[in-house]
């Protein structure tokens, strides 16, 4: 079709406002703009004439309004949507001169204003990639469903930014940018996430996957009280927490808990704690009369009411129920079988500690502050204190009680179970026996250096003291012996006490002795004694007088001791023994032997018959030296 130039003067025309156009198609100018007569022509503008419509141009429904040499850009109306479709190059909007919008044949589009209107409610209203005055960076913008509000990114893996604050209906949403805040109801959030109500309580509400408010969600409110409380809403699901994708905790609607495990499954009546691999707690649920709480390793009460094995191993338990506590034990059992306790101990409403026994006829061990005595049952033992004010001072003691008159005995053993070896027996009449060595003050035989006592069981007595003396020995009453002395089972001295004296008395009857016969020789005897003066090396700054026991063993052998040179093994500790103590356990002492001198003695009263036969002969001679003198005084 060639191009059609309209006259400038529609009303110059003859007929008036009538004008054929050299295709021969006819146009009426009906005071807006210039009509065809035919439904599928088109209007086309060039030449040399004003190209100007100062009318209206109307076109029938697909009739395209075309631009440029190949058709490039054509605008038109299918009688539903509206369209402008180019072929080449970029469709921009301008305005004066400058594009405002700009798109590619990509459909990829710049604005470089503010986009504003009325709410979209088409689907698709905007579907290509889109800048927004450098404040929406999406590489796809966003799609808007028909009939809703959901704004989304076109694809799963987009991406939105907003520089500046973000702000939905004054306060229904608020972002904070530069404080990085969120605030829901508020536009000043004091929080990283700030939920606010108008009126009522503050709610955050996750619903479940099926979108149920009613059966699964997990509610969290603030009152206006200020109480923070949780809530599941019907439906009896768990609350769980995982750390490091491992279940840690978990709180069932009955209120059971788990820490670190499982929740085992409980009996109605108790508020369970399942904790570690085998720990349970437990409280009745019910506040009444006789409620009890309950700590047991490795069992639990089932959802039938019984006891049963958590796994296959031993139970142990503790309960309080009326104002009674009670330790209770089993052997090893099947998981999930049901228990047989023991009662191993138990301290009643009134104080009083059963051990073994929790019947109150005849417990095994009764603690009480009663200063009186009382029946028990047969073989029971008994501590009690014998002050019921209080105050310090009230003794402990152990009875070993037969109310059939038989001669009880107390015994310590030291093993496994209720066999071992006897350390310590006090028979009923108080003669006690010992194993092994008493010891007062030491925790091994130390006389060097510290102060101490012990007795052991060969009949070894050492007594060590600083300033004191580290034996006394006192005789009330009459004079007579303090100590006797024998040597298998003959009394061979004793020492005695009277009135402000001390006797050390060697046995000396003649009815002890024999082949008795007067000593000779005395003075040549005594005359090879060799008394001398001398310190000890432990006391360098004291000299005495004495003599050196092998110079004296060869004239008068009973008042020595020992042999010249001779040596003995010793038993030493090596290293000390350690006390038990909170997570330490006890370590005897280590003993080694060594050898040491054994030293000679003198008992320098054994002289005394010799100095006595001496000294008889020294007067004979002197005599009978007095007596010649006299004689010749006399001639």
């Amino acid at each position: 079709m060639a191009n059609i130039d309209f006259p400038a003067d529609p009303g110059s025309l003859t007929p008036a406002n009538y004008w054929t156009a050299p295709n021969g198609i006819r146009y009426f100018w009906n005071g807006a703009r210039w009509r065809s007569s035919s439904a599928d022509s088109y209007i086309a503008m060039s030449g040399t004439g004003t190209n100007s419509v100062s009318g209206n141009i109307s076109l029938a429904d697909s009739v395209k309004l075309e631009f440029g040499a190949a058709d490039d850009l054509a605008i038109y109306h299918d009688g539903t949507n509206n369209y402008i479709d180019f072929d080449t190059g970029e469709l921009r909007l301008s305005v004066a001169g400058t594009a405002k919008m700009t798109l590619d044949s990509s459909g990829n589009g710049v604005f470089t204003g503010t986009v504003t209107g009325a709410t979209p409610t088409a689907t698709g209203h905007l579907t290509t990639k889109a800048y927004v005055d450098s404040a929406i960076t999406a590489e796809d913008f966003w799609d808007r469903d028909s009939g809703t509000s959901t704004l989304s990114p076109n694809t799963a893996s987009d991406n939105v930014s907003i520089a500046g604050d973000l702000t939905v209906n004054t306060d229904a949403l608020f972002v904070d940018a530069s404080a990085k805040k969120v605030g829901i109801g508020t536009t000043s959030p004091g929080a990283n996430l700030e939920i606010k109500p108008g009126t009522g309580n503050g709610t955050l509400l996750i619903d479940r996957a099926t979108g149920s408010t009613s059966d699964g969600a997990l509610n969290i409110e603030v009152a206006s009280s200020g109480a923070l409380y949780e809530t599941r809403k019907t439906g009896g699901l768990d609350h769980i927490w995982y750390a490091a994708g491992i279940q840690q905790m978990s709180l069932k609607s009955s209120g059971d808990l788990a820490l670190g495990t499982t929740i085992t499954g409980g009996h109605t009546n108790h508020t369970n704690i399942f904790f570690g691999g085998t720990g349970n707690l437990y409280g009745d649920t019910a506040a009444a009369a006789s409620s009890s709480i309950s700590l047991s390793s490795n069992a639990y009460v089932n959802s039938s009411g019984n006891w049963v094995y958590r796994v296959t191993d031993e139970v142990t338990n503790y309960y309080q129920s009326d104002g009674a506590h009670v330790w209770r034990y089993a052997a090893s059992g099947t998981a999930g079988n049901t228990i047989s306790w023991s009662e191993a101990m138990r301290i009643d409403s009134s104080g009083v500690v059963k051990i073994g026994d929790s019947s109150t006829a005849s417990p095994n061990i009764t603690l009480t502050g009663s200063t009186g005595d009382a029946a028990f049952g047969t073989n029971a033992v008994k501590l009690f204190g014998s002050s019921t004010s209080g105050a310090l001072g009230g003794s402990v003691s152990i009875q070993q009680v037969d109310p059939g008159g038989n001669a009880a005995t107390f015994k310590l053993l030291k093993g496994i179970n209720y066999s071992g070896t006897e350390v310590c027996n006090i028979t009923a009449t108080g003669a006690a026996t010992f194993a092994g060595t008493i010891l007062t003050g030491w925790t091994s035989v130390n006389i060097s250096t510290s102060n101490g006592s012990s007795l052991n069981g060969s009949g070894t007595s050492w007594h060590s003291a600083t300033n004191d003396y580290p034996l006394g020995v006192n005789r009330l009453g009459s004079d007579g012996y303090l100590q006797v002395f024998t040597k298998a089972g003959t009394t061979c001295g004793y020492i005695s006490v009277a009135s402000g004296t001390t006797s050390y008395v060697t046995s000396s009857d003649y009815r002890l002795k024999e082949n008795i016969t007067a000593i000779t020789s005395g003075i040549d005897r005594l005359k090879q004694l060799k008394p001398s003066r001398f310190n000890f090396k432990t006391y360098t700054g004291r000299t005495v007088d004495g003599f050196v026991a092998h110079e004296v063993s060869s004239v008068v052998p009973e008042a020595i001791t020992g042999e010249k040179d001779a040596m003995r093994d010793e038993e030493y500790e090596v290293t000390p023994a350690v006390e038990a103590s909170e997570g330490v356990d006890a370590v005897p002492a280590v003993m080694g032997t060594r050898s040491v001198p054994d030293y000679q003695g003198i008992d320098q009263s054994k002289l005394v018959p010799l100095l006595t036969a001496a000294l008889q002969e020294a007067i004979a001679k002197i005599e009978n030296l007095e007596a010649k003198v006299e004689a010749l005084e006399n001639s």
